[in-house]
C-alpha cells in the first residue's frame, strides 16, 4: 500500500538525483538495461491481475511504468556504443507498438470484467512481444 508507494517514490528520488550530469556510455547501457530490466518486472505485475495479486490499478500503474522505461531505453540508447545501441533502438520501437496496442485494449474496455480480461490477455501479449523484441538485445 502507502509504504511500498513512498518506498518506491524515494527509490526513484534517488535515481533521478543520481541521473544528474553527464552520461557516459556506460551510464547509459546502465540505465537502458535497468529499465529493460523494469519492463520485465512490469510485465510480471500486470500478469498478477490473472491471479489477482495485482488490482487494476496496480496494472494500470505497471503500464505507465512500462512507457517511461521505453522513454529512458529511448533516450539512453543513442549514447550506447557498438551494437547493443542499435538491438536497443529496434527492440524499443518494436515493443513500444506492443503496449500502445494494449494500452489502448485496456482502456477501451468498458466493465470492470471486461478490463480485467484485457489486462489479463495483455500480461500474456506483452510477455511475448517482450521476448521477441529483447530477446537478441545483450545487456
Amino acid at each position: 500500500g502507502m509504504r511500498l508507494l513512498i518506498a518506491l517514490l524515494a527509490v526513484s528520488g534517488a535515481l533521478v538525483a543520481a541521473g544528474c550530469g553527464g552520461s557516459s556510455s556506460g551510464d547509459a547501457k546502465a540505465k537502458a538495461c535497468d529499465a529493460r530490466d523494469d519492463i520485465q518486472t512490469q510485465i510480471t505485475k500486470i500478469q498478477g491481475v490473472t491471479t489477482g495479486a495485482t488490482t487494476l490499478d496496480g496494472a494500470k500503474t505497471a503500464l505507465d511504468q512500462i512507457s517511461k522505461d521505453l522513454d529512458t531505453i529511448a533516450t539512453e540508447a543513442p549514447k550506447v556504443t557498438g551494437d547493443l545501441s542499435d538491438q536497443l533502438k529496434t527492440a524499443n520501437e518494436t515493443f513500444k507498438k506492443s503496449v500502445q496496442e494494449t494500452a489502448d485494449s485496456v482502456t477501451s474496455a468498458g466493465s470492470v470484467t471486461d478490463a480485467a480480461a484485457a489486462v489479463s490477455a495483455a500480461g500474456e501479449q506483452l510477455a511475448a512481444s517482450y521476448k521477441s523484441a529483447f530477446a537478441d538485445v545483450s545487456c
